[in-house]
């Protein structure tokens, strides 16, 4: 159960960050028809803002396939292991 919350808050988390992606990219394109940014800019500040969207939707991709779990191990260090989970 707190691994099914903990990926639904992960969801959550970069739908956030993908809405803000967006919003911001609408206020650009608002600029650029108002003629207040001059099409490089405009156009170099698109492409980051889509390479972004594209990262975060690839990042949340497999963050939802494979889980990040750490452990302890003897009593100090931390590391991390990955498991793949299946979906039956």
């Amino acid at each position: 159960m707190n691994d099914s919350n903990r990926c639904q808050k992960l969801l959550v988390r970069y739908k956030y960050k993908l809405s803000i992606s967006v919003i911001i990219l609408m206020v650009l394109d608002a600029l650029l028809i108002k003629g207040f940014v001059d099409i490089f800019t405009a156009t170099l500040n698109g492409l980051l803002l889509v390479l972004t969207v594209a990262a975060l939707l690839t990042v949340g991709y497999y963050r939802k396939k494979y889980h990040y779990y750490k452990a302890l191990v003897y009593g100090e260090e931390e590391f991390t292991q990955m498991v793949t989970v299946t979906h039956y």
